[in-house]
C-alpha cells in the first residue's frame, strides 16, 4: 500500500489507484469520490488536519455502506471501495464536484458524518 500525500496548502484529491492511502496534511482539502476507480479497487482516505470535505459526484451509485463510530466504507456499484477513516473530521457533499463547479445543495451540502450516515439510511 502506497501513501499519496497532499501538500501543506488546500488540495483537491481524486483517489483512483487501488491500494493507495490518500492523505493531505495541513490545509482545507477536498477529496472527490468518482466512479473512475477500477472494479474491486480499494482506496483509503484519512486526514485529520484542516476543514476537509468528501464530495460524491453526481451519477455515483453506492451499492453498500458500512458505518463505524468514526469511519465508513463505501462500496460503489462496480465494487470499488473507499474507506474513510477519522470520518467525523470531514464534511460530506452529495452530488458535488469542486473541479467542475458542481455544488451540493440544500440538505446534501456540508453534511456532518452523522447527517451523511442518515442520508444513506443509517440511524444515529
Amino acid at each position: 500500500m502506497a501513501f499519496v500525500p497532499g501538500t501543506a496548502t488546500d488540495d483537491i484529491i481524486i483517489p483512483t489507484a487501488n491500494g493507495n492511502t490518500y492523505l493531505a496534511f495541513a490545509g482545507d482539502d477536498t477529496y472527490i469520490i468518482t466512479k473512475a476507480p477500477s472494479a474491486g479497487a480499494t482506496m483509503v482516505i484519512t486526514d485529520i488536519e484542516g476543514a476537509n470535505k468528501i464530495q460524491l459526484v453526481d451519477g455515483l451509485t453506492i451499492a453498500s455502506s458500512i458505518f463505524f463510530a468514526d469511519a465508513v466504507e463505501l462500496t460503489l456499484a462496480n465494487g470499488a471501495k473507499f474507506q474513510i477513516t477519522s470520518a467525523s473530521k470531514f464534511s460530506f457533499d452529495v452530488g458535488a464536484n469542486l473541479t467542475t463547479g458542481d455544488k451540493a445543495s440544500g440538505s446534501y451540502a456540508n453534511q456532518s458524518f452523522a447527517q451523511f450516515a442518515s442520508t444513506l439510511g443509517v440511524a444515529s
